[in-house]
Formats: structure tokens, C-alpha cells, sequence
């Protein structure tokens, strides 16, 4: 017997939100394989169990899709009024949570995050900086900054890297990927070419901190935050100092100078990370090795940084500014290859801070099988910010080309029209089975019927279910019915008459005749024919209709 009510449980309130930012606030949803016992029905309740014994539902559901493996694409036809209630009470809880632990001093508002907009301007401006040339790479090694205590390196005697290179091509970009994929932890080291040896401490796929040997002054905490009119050049002073004689770290200082409190902090380091790896993708040569690490002696306080999300940035505004033959010629060889993220990558894409437009251009690629030459005619951006944008996802290889639609997809693309189509067959009128307006002739009626015989062919479909395939047939057997009926006028004109009020033939007569008219003045032959003829049957006792047929044709096919 088919289920019809299924419980979903939420492990934790952030799956549920992520479930809600991705899918179940767009009225879709993903059940995997197992959610359900048996076999969904068609339409279900569906009831979501969140933590601390919260629950959304039930609500009504309609499956959309059924896939070989026990998984469902469902939909949500409509939020009702008292589940919408019940979310806004939940996010209204979150809020309230969200207020407390900012009165309690747990989390700082961003109104108290210090304004790092200059530092901002700094990462962006090193990220758009053009490479050094060699000649600046062979000047004099940098002045030694002050002396702070580096990050503790682990011991890594007798450890292979897992991975190797050079930063003059593009392995070191497609390991910052790699690791962000896999979710890797370890120590990268790096060597430029003026000597300079960077160690890069990576927790779950991003850096979250860097040490220099001999140090860069300019990208030390105190430097960033005086360069970023954050900190005065006194205060950079009484920090050193501090750090001299109580054996801390500049930020532990900044905090006990009341300069910064502890989100704050956090936010800075953030930005002093993105800066530091701004500097080494800048780097035209040097060398790299990663060694994986469980656990380091340090224990840092910020996230990781989005390296995928700074790449992105990096190649978009790079690609904006390439020749458009040579952003193009990237493109050519894949132009009637289907278009897909690479599944391993989804995450990554999702973490990456998109505007909103390529926001809307990413649900477009999601929402259907496209081939590449397509999303250029459906994408919401110009050809130009398509271009750039598919080229940066190229250069990171997120995405893969394939002869034909993955199986999923295709099903689902597939899916969505057969059971479109059918539902409307209980309703629809024998002009809405073949797709055509009412005000339509035998040709017209004899090509749309051969157009969707074409298109509901089971023999130009494959892995179809067992429902998919009886769709097929019932639009089949419905298309050859209002076919045989409508083919003949006179039944067209009497089933017209039985669904179409009176004064609305009449008074679509009278504009096709003035249509009519201005074609025979435009010697336009075809379009006048055309008009008269759907005259002349709507009103066929009309004498000047007929004189109006007439003349059109006179005037042959094409004028």
C-alpha cells in the first residue's frame, strides 16, 4: 500500500536551515533513499521533526519525480497560512536566541565588528595587483619586521607530502580546490623565488593561518589593522611592547589594550589570512608541498577562509578583462556538450559568494539539462558575464561536459512535462491538448497534432517508469481524439461556439479583418490569407470577410 504521510528528522536546527535556504523555501524538496517504507503515493503528508522537539507540519506534498535507488523529488504546491505561521514562529525563536547571546556577550553584533573596509580595499587590491616580474623579484630580500612568535610548526620528519608543485602553472590553484573539496587538513609550505618561506595551516579545507620566515611586516596584525586606520601608530608601538613583555601574541595585546574585544579579533584574523594568500597567488614563481596534519599544538579561533569563493573572484575579474576571441576560444570546443557541476563540487559552489545575478544564472544552469550553447540564449546575464563566469568555473574545474544528460536530470526534466501534461488532459479542451488557440485553421491543427505525436514518442525516451510510460500513451490516445475532431470545420466551428462566447468570436472577427486589411496594403499575401480565412470561419455568413478573402488572394503565397 502507498505511504501518505512521511516523517523527516532534522539531526540539527543547521541541516534543517540549509535544507530550508536550499530547497523547502523554493517549495522542493530532496528525500533520499529509505525515508520512506514503501512506495510514495502521488500526493502525501509530509511532517518535519526538528531538534528540542520543534515540528513543521504536516503539509500536503506531490511527488515530481521517483528515482531507481527509493529517492523522491517532491514539491509543496503551497504554503498554507498555518504553516507559514509556524515558520515565522521558528525563525522568530532564532531571532530571540540570536538577541540573548548578544546581551550575554557569547556573539558581537556586526555594528561592532571593526570597520575593515580598508583592509578590504588592500585584499582587493592585491588580488587585482598584476604579478611581479622577475626584475622585482630579484631585489633586495625585505627589511626585518618586528619580532613576534610564529605559529608552531608540527614535526613532520619522515612524512611524504600528499602533494607537490610549482606556482608557475595551475597545480597550486587546483590544490587550494582540492583541499577545500575533500575538507583537508595540513601544513602547506612554499618557497618564492626571493627566498621567502611561507608555512600555510590548513583546518577542514581552508588556511586559517600563516607564518613567515623572515617575517613580512606588512602582512602582520598590527600592520594590517594601522594600514586599515584601525589602530594608531602609538598603539602599534604599545602593542609590540606588550608582546615583548608578557611573552603574547599582537592580538592577545590589542585585546588587553581594549582596541579590540574578541569578535572583533576574530574578524581581522579572517581578513589577515585572505590577505596573506592573496600575496602568494600573486606569486609567479616558487615552490609548494602539502603534508596532511590531524591535529596541530595550535588552537585557532577563526573559520577557515573561503578559498574557493576568493578564486572565483580572482578568475571572474581576470576573464572580464581577456580579449573576447580569446574567452571564447575556451568555450568552442564545448559548445554542444551538456553542462554539469561536478558532483563532488556542489558544496564548494554553494559556499561561494555569488551577486545576485550569477545567483539567478546558477539556478537557471540547476533547473534544466542545458548544452552550453544553450545557456547563452536562456542565461539572465549577457553573453559577455555568461562567458566570464562559465570560464572562471572552467578554470576550477567545477564543472564537467558530457554527450548526454546525467539520468537524474534528464528524468527529471522529462518527468516535469509528461506530468504537466497529464494532469491538464482532464480539463483541457481539444484545442489545449494540441496547443493551439482557438482561433486556428485545419493546418494549423494537422502541424501541432505532428509536433506532439513527435515529442510524446516513448521510443525517443529511455529509463522511463512504469507511470511515465502510461502518461505517454493517455497524451497519445488524447492527442489523436482532438486531432480527428478538430480537423473537421465544422466541428471545429460547432466545438468553438460550445466553449468560446459569442461576442468574443465576434469581436476577434473584426481584428483579424482589420489585420487582414493592413496586410493587403503591406502586400504581405501569406499573413492577409491567413487573417481572412480565420475570419471568414469564425463568421462565415460575413460578405465583406469573404470579398477580404478574396482580394488576398489575389495578391498570392508571399505578395
Amino acid at each position: 500500500m502507498a505511504t501518505r504521510v512521511v516523517n523527516l528528522k532534522f539531526k540539527s536546527l543547521t541541516d534543517f536551515l540549509k535544507r530550508w535556504d536550499s530547497e523547502i523555501k523554493n517549495r522542493s524538496l530532496f528525500l533520499p533513499p529509505g525515508t520512506a517504507a514503501d512506495d510514495l503515493a502521488a500526493e502525501f503528508k509530509l511532517d518535519l521533526a526538528l531538534p528540542l522537539g520543534m515540528r513543521l507540519g504536516p503539509f500536503t506534498c506531490q511527488v515530481v519525480h521517483r528515482g531507481g535507488d527509493g529517492s523522491y523529488g517532491v514539491q509543496i504546491p503551497e504554503i498554507a497560512s498555518s504553516l507559514q505561521a509556524d515558520i515565522d514562529a521558528l525563525f522568530q525563536m532564532l531571532e530571540d536566541a540570536r538577541d540573548w547571546y548578544i546581551e550575554n556577550g557569547e556573539v558581537v553584533p556586526a555594528s561592532e565588528v571593526p570597520d575593515v573596509t580598508e583592509l578590504e580595499a588592500q585584499i582587493e587590491a592585491q588580488r587585482k595587483a598584476p604579478p611581479p616580474s622577475s626584475a622585482a623579484n630579484a631585489a633586495p630580500a625585505k627589511p626585518a619586521g618586528p619580532r613576534v612568535r610564529g605559529l608552531v610548526l608540527p614535526n613532520l620528519s619522515g612524512q611524504e607530502p600528499i602533494a607537490k608543485g610549482t606556482l608557475d602553472n595551475t597545480s597550486f590553484r587546483d590544490l587550494l580546490i582540492e583541499l577545500a573539496v575533500q575538507g583537508i587538513s595540513g601544513l602547506l609550505t612554499l618557497v618564492t623565488s626571493d627566498g621567502t618561506k611561507r608555512y600555510g595551516f590548513w583546518q577542514k579545507g581552508g588556511p586559517v593561518g600563516w607564518r613567515s620566515d623572515p617575517i613580512v611586516p606588512e602582512e602582520t596584525l598590527g600592520m594590517l589593522l594601522l594600514k586599515a586606520n584601525h589602530i594608531t601608530k602609538e598603539q602599534l608601538a604599545e602593542s609590540l611592547q606588550m608582546m615583548e613583555a608578557n611573552d603574547t601574541r599582537q592580538g592577545e595585546a590589542l585585546i588587553e589594550m581594549g582596541i579590540l574585544n574578541f569578535g572583533q579579533l576574530i574578524s581581522v584574523l579572517e581578513k589577515q589570512v585572505e590577505f596573506v594568500l592573496q600575496s602568494i597567488l600573486a606569486e609567479p614563481e616558487g615552490v609548494w608541498a602539502f603534508h596532511t596534519v590531524e591535529d596541530f599544538e595550535e588552537r585557532f579561533i577563526n573559520p577557515p577562509a573561503r578559498v574557493p569563493s576568493m578564486l572565483y573572484r580572482a578568475l571572474r575579474d581576470h576573464s572580464r578583462e581577456m580579449p573576447r576571441e580569446q574567452l571564447m576560444e575556451k568555450h568552442q570546443p564545448n559548445l554542444d556538450y551538456y553542462v554539469h557541476f561536478d558532483a563532488d563540487t556542489v558544496e564548494i559552489i554553494d559556499e561561494i559568494k555569488f551577486s545576485n545575478a550569477e545567483s539567478k544564472f546558477l539556478s537557471v544552469i540547476r533547473s534544466n539539462s542545458w548544452r552550453l550553447r544553450e545557456l547563452f540564449t536562456v542565461t539572465n546575464l549577457s553573453k559577455s558575464q555568461t562567458a566570464c563566469v562559465l570560464w572562471a568555473f572552467d578554470e576550477l574545474n567545477l564543472l564537467e561536459y558530457r554527450d548526454s544528460e546525467a539520468l537524474e536530470r534528464y528524468l527529471q526534466r522529462v518527468s516535469a512535462r509528461i506530468l504537466s501534461k497529464v494532469r491538464t488532459l482532464g480539463r483541457a479542451t481539444h484545442f489545449d491538448v494540441l496547443e493551439v488557440h482557438w482561433i486556428c485553421l485545419q493546418d494549423e491543427v494537422d502541424i501541432a497534432r505532428d509536433r506532439l505525436l513527435k515529442e510524446f514518442d516513448a521510443a525517443t525516451y529511455h529509463d522511463l517508469t512504469d507511470d511515465l510510460s502510461e502518461g505517454i500513451q493517455r497524451i497519445r490516445t488524447k492527442i489523436e481524439e482532438a486531432h480527428s475532431y478538430l480537423k473537421v470545420k465544422r466541428n471545429r466551428m460547432a466545438y468553438r461556439e460550445e466553449i468560446v462566447e459569442k461576442d468574443t468570436i465576434l469581436n476577434s472577427a473584426d481584428l483579424l479583418a482589420k489585420k487582414g486589411e493592413m496586410a493587403i496594403m503591406k502586400a504581405d499575401g501569406r499573413e492577409a490569407v491567413m487573417c481572412w480565412s480565420k475570419a471568414v470561419e469564425l463568421v462565415p455568413n460575413n460578405k465583406s470577410f469573404k470579398d477580404g478573402l478574396q482580394r488576398s488572394r489575389g495578391l498570392g503565397a508571399s505578395g
